[in-house]
């Protein structure tokens, strides 16, 4: 595909991925697929918060809202909540990823369902770009995990 692009090897400066969180296998996946193809090409990688990327969208097409939540699910009853403002006509985004019972969260503020987006490759690049200079050497890009997400539980 980088062939019939016109692009080569040497051009790929980068390698972006949406670190999620999200499924355990999808976010592990898609760290190590970046990590291979910037380890064989020679290029960093930046991973993503894919919150954050989602929430691009939502600034985009819901320009009223000055402040928002984005609930993305993870299992059963749980979601992965972050809350962003856009004040001053910037996306900031204010409390990072944590994991919340859907049915005991209330806000003042609106909550974007993340069932209603989808993850945009376009923005995962936008942000790859502006983060420009925090790039890491494939090794150290690692997915995010959020604290108390897995359902293992030990044995008694």
């Amino acid at each position: 595909m980088v062939k019939s692009s016109g692009v080569a090897r040497s051009d790929i400066e980068c390698v972006a991925f949406s670190a999620g969180p999200g499924s355990f296998t999808g976010v592990r996946l898609g760290a190590a697929v970046a990590q291979g193809i910037a380890e064989a090409w020679g290029a960093l990688v930046c991973p993503v918060p894919t919150a954050e990327s989602m929430a691009r969208q939502v600034a985009a097409w819901q320009t009223e809202l000055t402040e928002f939540h984005l609930a993305r699910p993870s299992r059963q009853h749980l979601a992965y909540i972050s809350t962003f403002n856009t004040k001053g006509g910037e996306l900031a985004c204010t409390e990072s990823d944590r994991l919340l019972d859907l049915r005991e969260f209330k806000s003042a503020h609106a909550v974007i369902h993340g069932r209603d987006l989808s993850l945009s490759a376009l923005q995962v690049i936008e942000l790859a770009l502006d983060a420009r200079g925090r790039w890491c050497d494939a090794a150290e890009a690692q997915p995010v995990y959020v604290e108390g997400d897995s359902p293992w539980t030990p044995n008694p």
